[in-house]
């Protein structure tokens, strides 16, 4: 009978512990449009290096706390990677984010605005076109692939509404056909606007 009374006491308490912990809310935490420059090669092989540009569009849910889940849409464009050649791409991700609030760290320069340091880690899929992509059985003008995105970036501006992402790096791997090592690691540069909802 001891045993059956502890036992109720336990389930009660931890029913009770599980009712008063703060339910996890989903919530749209802020919206961005970006310029994007990515530092591209032909092949790992050789340094036959080229500039992408183009934009993402991308939207962050808050999940708990400074954690959020990314999803983000961008297409790229370059011009006679050899010549001739052109190529463009179209790539999609999603992913978790870490965002740090570093406004007591840089008060000085922000004034009264809020700053913000965050991380992430996406991965998704690309698609590029209109270019030549070497394969076994010949060449084609498309090509897809898995995308992996990892990187970060600083924020600033008010609390809610309309604030400037200044720097965005992220290191990009993609496995589009190129002849040698069928693997693209890039280096992109962001900078654009946000709107944020808090």
């Amino acid at each position: 009978m001891l045993t059956i009374a502890i036992s109720i006491a336990a389930l009660t308490a931890t029913v009770h512990a599980q009712q008063s912990r703060e339910p996890i809310h989903f919530r749209l935490a802020e919206v961005a449009a970006t310029y994007d420059i990515e530092r591209a090669k032909i092949a790992d092989a050789s340094c036959s290096c080229f500039w992408m540009q183009g934009g993402s569009a991308e939207a962050a849910i808050e999940f708990h706390s400074a954690w959020r889940v990314v999803g983000s849409f961008g297409g790229s464009h370059a011009s006679n990677i050899e010549p001739g050649v052109d190529l463009s791409r179209l790539t999609w991700l999603v992913g978790p984010r870490f965002t740090y609030n570093s406004s007591r760290v840089t008060k000085e320069i922000t004034a009264r605005n809020e700053s913000h340091l965050f991380g992430q880690i996406l991965a998704g899929g690309t698609h590029a076109f209109d270019s030549v992509f070497p394969r076994s059985g010949g060449a084609t003008s498309s090509a897809g692939s898995y995308a992996f995105q990892a990187g970060g970036g600083f924020e600033v501006g008010p609390a809610s509404g309309l604030h400037v992402r200044p720097l965005e790096l992220n290191y990009v791997r993609t496995a589009l056909p190129n002849s040698t090592g069928n693997t693209q690691n890039d280096l992109q540069l962001s900078f654009g606007m946000v709107y944020g909802f808090r």
